[in-house]
């Protein structure tokens, strides 16, 4: 069976688009097209199953924000939220004690505080 791939010359035969004329590089364009979709999906299933557990908190804020920048429409409060069910219950205590976790409304400023915490309790643990 004879194929085109400019519908304007041969009206009548089957047309081609040449992109999907493999299964490879119908799935390649799939996955060029989408890519940005899978990593946000698979971004959040990550983040939503993080936790700090030992880590240190650098090394866990850095995590979290990689995470959490594929994530660019989660509104800050999720984005807290999930921050705090990822924390080490001992750390998260500390931080809920902390007057301004109360009204801290950017994650940025629930790490400062969750930082100046793990500081003091490396200090007294040290």
């Amino acid at each position: 069976m004879q194929h085109v791939t400019d519908p304007f010359k041969a009206p009548g035969l089957p047309y081609i688009l040449l992109i999907f004329n493999t299964v490879d590089k119908f799935i390649d364009a799939l996955i060029l097209e989408f890519k940005d979709q899978f990593a946000a999906k698979n971004a959040l299933k990550d983040l939503q199953a993080l936790k700090q557990h030992d880590k240190r908190i650098g090394e866990f804020n850095s995590l979290f924000i990689s995470l959490s920048s594929l994530l660019s429409e989660l509104p800050e409060l999720v984005l807290i939220d999930y921050y705090e069910n990822a924390l080490n219950p001992k750390v998260l205590d500390q931080a809920l004690a902390q007057a301004d976790w109360a009204t801290a409304s950017m994650l940025q400023h629930c790490q400062d505080i969750v930082v100046l915490v793990s500081e003091q309790l490396d200090t007294c643990q040290g």
